[in-house]
């Protein structure tokens, strides 16, 4: 009697892996690396696998065209069901889309049906000057060397110092702010580190142009002001505070072109309100939806794990009525809200969220009161965390965090 229940057990068990295999994969999505020609791959399995076939294409996949489109070499050693996993591909063109599918191998069965079908475009690199770098995706230009003459050879200064020194010697140079120093590195999930091509940058903090003037604590107390800077050696962000002009000493580095909104008061964005739930960022492209639809962590709501992010990006909808249908544990349905306009939102990377961040409020931005708290973003940090940026109060803090903690925001973006 124990045996057959034992076979009637694994026969079931057997079964129900059959039945899941059929339904595949459905909720991978795509994320732009700021790994330059890369893009993040994040999906989970619907049951236990043994192993992932990826796949890409400059064409649509579908059960048709599997077999014509091309396997990404690949070693995954996959997770319990349930956990999301994640995959880099790298070396992909950025100047056209690419589509992303994957099948996945049962413990005891075959192979499943395709996944949902994924399209991203990778971010393009830097253009080689000579002396300078062009950032193809901001258009910026750096000196190559930070040792440059018009970095003062990399030496450390004030922050006002490093400013002075900078217009001195140029009207094309500028001091660069937060947003732009960061547009260097690339968030790799072992360690960040700026673009391959740069020589002689310093594994340490660099002076942005951003500074806040704190106040004073009473009558003939020097004012107290905090200057932004990125830290290469880890991509963090964060502000020091300091009297007066007496900041602390860190090298610098100049740049040129139109500058990355950044982050103070007066430096506003380049914004359209859909009037439609979103608002999209005329400088890039993105579609945000607006900070009423957010997911934020107050005195009524929680935050999410970045898990549960992830999970909602995937089941969250906007419907044609301007509502959001959908939670972290229920896909959203536009049934009863006049059909769905878009179902294609994901979670931004790290540098995305960054450069829309703000000190302050504006009518137009996804932000609108400017909430003072974090947003996971899908840029991964070693094994278990991923990078979350601060806004309003608390912009200029970027860091990594566990993706366990659950109260961060969520914040959603479509590409163009």
């Amino acid at each position: 009697s124990t045996s057959s229940e034992q076979a009637t057990s694994t026969e079931e068990a057997t079964s129900t892996q059959t039945e899941d295999l059929l339904h595949g994969i459905t909720n991978l999505m795509a994320v732009p690396s700021t790994v330059r020609g890369a893009i993040d791959l994040f999906w989970t399995c619907p049951t236990s696998a043994s192993a992932y076939i990826i796949k890409k294409s400059a064409q649509e996949i579908s059960t048709t065209t599997w077999e014509q489109a091309q396997t990404i070499s690949q070693n995954i050693a996959p997770r319990p069901a349930g956990e999301v996993e994640t995959f880099s591909v790298d070396n992909l063109s950025a100047d056209s889309k690419t589509y992303f599918a994957i099948k996945y191998t049962g413990l005891t069965s075959g192979t499943s049906t395709v996944s949902n079908v994924v399209l991203a475009t990778a971010w393009p690199g830097f253009q080689d000057n000579g002396d300078t770098l062009t950032d193809l995706r901001t258009n910026l230009t750096w000196a190559k060397n930070a040792s440059d003459a018009i970095n003062n050879s990399g030496a450390t200064s004030t922050q006002d110092n490093a400013n002075a020194f900078i217009t001195n010697q140029s009207s094309d140079w500028r001091m660069p702010n937060f947003k732009e120093l960061a547009s260097l590195i690339e968030y790799k999930a072992t360690a960040p580190s700026a673009y391959p091509l740069f020589e002689n940058i310093s594994s340490e903090k660099y002076w942005a142009s951003n500074k806040r003037d704190a106040g004073s604590n009473g009558p003939g107390v020097p004012h107290t002001y905090c200057g932004w800077h990125t830290d290469f050696s880890n991509g963090q962000i964060d502000k020091d505070c300091f009297d007066g002009s007496q900041s602390q000493l860190y090298p610098f580095m100049a740049v040129k072109g139109n500058a990355i909104p950044g982050g103070m008061e007066n430096d506003d964005f380049d914004f359209t309100d859909n009037n439609d739930g979103t608002v999209k960022d005329n400088r890039t492209g993105l579609m945000w939806l607006n900070a009423s639809l957010a997911v934020v962590y107050d005195s009524i709501h929680s935050g999410l794990s970045w898990q549960n992010a992830f999970y909602y990006a995937n089941n969250v909808v906007l419907c044609n009525d301007g509502t959001l249908q959908g939670t972290y544990s229920m896909a959203g349905d536009c049934s009863s809200h006049n059909g769905t306009k878009y179902d294609d939102f994901r979670l931004p990377n790290v540098q995305e969220m960054m450069e829309i961040t703000k000190l302050a409020g504006s009518e137009i931005l996804p932000w609108q009161g400017g909430y003072m708290y974090f947003y996971w973003t899908a840029t991964a940090s070693g094994a278990n965390d991923f990078w979350f940026v601060g806004e309003s109060g608390n912009t200029g803090w970027i860091e990594p965090g566990d993706k366990s903690i659950n109260q961060m925001n969520v914040q959603l973006v479509r590409d163009p």
